[in-house]
Formats: structure tokens, C-alpha cells, sequence
């Protein structure tokens, strides 16, 4: 018997976390953080108190409530009676576990409960929750997945591909006597399964097959569960067909054409929208934009965009002006065997903020190494400093505005009140999607920039010009009509009720946490 069951994804864009359990296999197809759940409670600078584990997600609703998936040191603080004895603390229900560890069960069972998680790729509503797994469960992505994933932790101080656990084994006193402090044990490395799209993965008793599609990330997948008893899964993941690799999309959709699955969970993003998307278009608005500029010209896309980014290196390019980029752009290029981009190009170059003293010294990156340089590891061989050296500062570009496009994302925008760009300015908003594919983008504010330093003028809106990371609907559904799905899970979609009549049966409600045979 073969159920799925679904803890996320459902009437939402993202967060999908769908649970596939095939006799003693239990695989998660995508583990993510759900925007509007977390939003409906979280905001700004609030979040989770991570210090206490992940209680706090666990009481909110915000993760699964399943025993024998999260890490020990986050379901049992290791030392914390200890500690709360010397305290002289008796009420211990704050750090009462509330479910059983990953650790806990293999212990009790002699073996693991989760076999995996199939990862489609790296955007936070598909992964943003598997810092809270146990090391010990393996993660299948592709190989540039992976790569993705480490720059993230790499930058960011995330716990995608190293763990570091947490110890409550320490008390330290001084200007607060006998305040326990938490600090961070040895590093533990992920378990991680890579595979090259198009190779067929043995995971327990299921086959799947993996397939390359275009998305607004590098390393998206789509993948084929064949179960034990010979049903097929067909999960689509998110994907488009009007990118820079619309190929590998056309590949799979010949691939699984009159495949008749059993069962296809598909993205639904854009299901509503008549009008396919073009990156081409993009490219020829940004061209037009940039090259008949005069003044300061910035432009904003998410960092690991890097279709967008190639977009905007061509529109610089015929715009004569040098391309100014984020130094997480350049280490992720670099991540992925392309940093030769940046340095041989005299028409990119990296822009460097001020951070620390806020005199471009290289103390003020040792919490940011990545600006520095392409290499964060200063242990070996000294500090990376080719950023420091080779890239472009605000005082440089405040010189003469008009010879760059500069990127600037809304975490960015402190850099205007040093780049000082002329009035009558330039600004486009070039995500992929009207919000951010890793929250909603601020757009109030960014607006109050705007009319600030008078960018846009005579009304100063955000100008935003952009093709969708996600297929349109009338690509969608002729596409599943092609596939032929015997049944459809819509997911990642506001709109499930525009599948109807797409498959012999389409699930416009799915309730969560309820079990599907299939």
C-alpha cells in the first residue's frame, strides 16, 4: 500500500512538504518553509526562538508534528537537566520533549523511520525546513542543488549541509551570574545523495527516475516514483518553459508524454494566466531601459537568479555600462565552476559595501568573507581578498553613475544613501516574480526609497520588469493534458479548482495531514 500525505503546498504558493510512504520506505518529496503560515504569526525581526530547540515551530504549527525525523540536540538539548539543576530551575516543561527524535527511534527500533527526502531544488519554500532533520537522513538533489545549498550556508550562516549542534553544557557568568548560554558543538556534515538529472535513483522499494527542468534556480528536477507494487508518481516540482534551459523542460515533457500515471502532484503558480512568459522579452525591456539611461541605473532580482543574472549582463553589455553584482551572486558563480565570469569580464565586477569600521578594511568582513573574496575559508592560504582589490565601491560608481547598472536588492538599499545617484534615477524591480520567491518583497518601503532619492521619476513606483519561475496556465494544462494523470494533486497554487477536468480525478481539496491511497 502507497499513501501520500501532505503538511504543506496546499492552497499556498510553496511550502511544499508531501509525505510518500511506500511499506517501510518514507520518503519526503521537498521539505519547505510555507511564507504565509509562518507570516500569518512571524514578521520582520520576530521569528522562532531558536534557542529552544524547535519547540516553538512545533507549538505555532509551522513543522509536521511526526516522531523519528528532527534532530536529537534540538528535541533534547544535550545537558540541559544539568544545567537547569545548577539554576536551581525545578519546573523543566519548557525543555520536555515534544516527540520522539530521530535518534530516539532508531535507538527504540533498531532502525531508521524516514528514508529521505527527494529534494527539487533550493528555494526556501522547497527546502527552507531541512536544517531541522537529522544529519543522518539523506538528502537526493542534483549535484548543482548541493552546490547552491552550501554557498547558502556559506553566506548565510544556514544549517543546509553542516550541522552544528546545539549544547546547553556551559555556564557563564559575569554581568549576568548564572544565565545558561547555548553555544554550538562540532560541526556535523549532511548526509547527501547527488545524482546527475537523468539518472534512475534506488531509494528503499521505489525507482525514480530524474529528470532537468527550467526554473528560476539552477539544478531544478522533476522526478518519476515507481512504487514497489508498480504505481507510478509523478512529481513535477516547479518548472517553466520560456528560460534560458526551456530545453531541458521540452526533454522531460517528451519524456512522460501519454505516460497515464497513476498519480501527478503538480505545481499550479500561475495556472490562472493565460500568457506565457518570455526571458527573451526581459532582456530586450532591460536593453532598451538601460542603454537609453543617462543617469544612475539599479536593478534588483534574487541573487541565486542566475538566468536573470545572464539577462542583465547582456542588457549591461549592449547598454555600455559595467554590471556592478552582488558578491553572493559572484560566490555562487564561482560555487558552481563559473568565477571566471566575474574576473575575466572587465564589464562585471563585484560590488563591494561598506560593513564593520566602514572603511573598506579587511576586518570589517570577517563575518562576511564572502565580500572579500570568492573563497570564505581563510585558514587555508590567507584571506581571499580579490573582491577588495579588483571590485567596484560607491565612491567609484558616485563618480560617474551612468557608466554602471548596479544591483541592489531591498536588504541593499542602505547602499543608496552612499552611491548618492542623481536625481531623475533609474530603478527596475527584476525578480522573477512580482514578490520575491523568498518572501514578499517589501514594496511599501521600497517605494519610500524611490521618492527618497527621487528614482523613477515623476511618480516614482517600482518599475518592474520580469518572466515568471513558473509555467503559465494554458502551458500547464496542455501539458498535463498530454501526460494523461489517472489522478492530480494541484499544489503550490491559490487556484486547485482550474485542474478540474484535467485528470479522471483532480483533488481541488486536499486536506492536510490526511493519509491518500493511491
Amino acid at each position: 500500500m502507497t499513501n501520500l500525505t501532505f503538511f504543506g503546498g496546499v492552497g499556498e504558493i510553496g511550502g511544499n512538504k508531501i509525505l510518500l510512504e511506500d511499506r517501510d520506505t518514507r520518503l519526503w518529496l521537498d521539505f519547505g518553509l510555507s511564507f504565509g503560515q509562518k507570516g500569518e504569526f512571524y514578521g520582520d525581526f520576530m521569528g522562532p526562538r531558536s534557542k529552544g530547540g524547535i519547540r516553538d515551530l512545533l507549538r505555532m504549527g509551522l513543522i509536521p508534528r511526526l516522531d523519528g525525523i528532527y534532530r536529537d540536540d534540538l528535541v533534547h538539548v544535550p545537558k540541559i537537566d544539568d544545567a537547569l539543576r545548577e539554576l536551581g530551575i525545578e519546573d523543566t516543561s519548557y525543555w520536555a520533549p515534544q516527540l520522539q527524535s530521530y535518534g530516539d527511534v532508531l535507538k527504540r527500533d533498531g532502525k531508521s523511520w524516514l528514508t529521505g527526502v527527494l529534494l527539487t531544488h533550493a528555494h526556501i519554500d522547497h527546502c527552507g525546513y531541512i536544517p531541522y532533520l537529522d544529519p543522518r537522513v539523506p538528502i537526493y538533489c542534483s549535484e548543482v542543488t548541493l552546490r547552491v545549498m552550501e554557498t547558502m550556508d556559506e553566506i548565510s550562516w544556514d544549517e543546509f549541509t553542516v550541522v552544528k549542534p546545539w549544547m546547553a553544557d556551559r555556564i557563564k557568568r559575569g554581568a549576568f551570574p548564572g544565565k545558561p548560554t547555548i553555544r554550538k558543538g562540532d560541526e556535523v556534515a549532511r548526509e547527501f545523495k547527488t545524482f546527475t538529472p537523468g539518472d534512475i535513483l534506488k531509494i528503499g522499494g521505489l525507482r525514480v527516475q530524474t529528470f532537468a527542468v527550467d526554473h528560476s534556480i539552477l539544478g531544478a528536477v522533476a522526478y518519476l516514483i515507481t512504487t514497489s507494487d508498480g504505481k507510478r508518481v509523478l512529481y513535477t516540482g516547479d518548472f517553466r518553459f520560456h528560460g534560458r534551459q526551456a530545453e531541458a523542460t521540452k526533454r522531460f515533457q517528451e519524456a512522460v508524454k501519454g505516460l497515464e500515471p497513476d498519480v501527478m502532484i503538480s505545481e499550479g503558480t500561475r495556472v490562472d494566466e493565460t500568457e506565457p512568459d518570455s526571458e527573451e522579452r526581459v532582456q530586450a525591456e532591460c536593453t532598451e531601459l538601460v542603454s537609453k539611461a543617462k543617469g544612475f541605473v539599479g536593478v534588483d532580482f534574487a541573487w541565486k537568479d542566475l538566468t536573470r543574472f545572464e539577462t542583465l549582463r547582456e542588457a549591461a553589455r549592449a547598454g555600455g555600462k559595467t554590471f556592478a553584482i552582488s558578491a553572493r551572486t559572484a560566490y555562487l558563480l564561482n560555487k558552481l565552476g563559473r568565477g571566471g565570469e566575474v574576473e575575466s569580464d572587465p564589464k562585471v565586477k563585484v560590488y563591494v559595501p561598506r560593513k564593520g569600521s566602514m572603511l573598506y578594511s579587511l576586518g570589517d568582513y570577517t563575518r562576511s568573507k564572502y565580500i572579500a573574496g570568492f573563497s570564505s575559508d581563510w585558514d587555508k592560504g590567507g584571506p581571499d581578498t580579490r573582491h577588495l582589490k579588483d571590485g567596484i565601491r560607491a565612491y567609484q560608481i558616485k563618480a560617474d553613475p551612468s557608466r554602471y547598472l548596479v544591483y541592489l536588492s531591498f536588504w541593499d538599499f542602505n547602499e543608496l544613501i552612499d552611491l548618492q545617484p542623481p536625481e531623475g534615477g533609474l530603478f527596475v524591480s527584476a525578480s522573477s516574480e512580482p514578490y520575491d520567491e523568498e518572501g514578499m518583497i517589501e514594496e511599501e518601503r521600497k517605494k519610500a526609497w524611490m521618492r527618497h532619492f527621487k528614482l523613477n521619476p515623476p511618480d516614482h513606483e517600482l518599475l518592474h520588469v520580469h518572466a515568471s519561475g513558473h509555467v503559465s496556465g494554458v502551458e500547464l494544462k496542455a501539458f498535463v493534458r498530454e501526460v494523461g494523470p489517472k489522478q492530480i494533486f494541484p499544489v503550490h497554487t491559490e487556484h486547485p479548482e482550474l485542474f478540474k477536468g484535467l485528470a479522471g480525478e483532480v483533488h481541488e481539496r486536499i486536506e492536510l495531514e490526511k493519509a491518500y491511497e493511491i
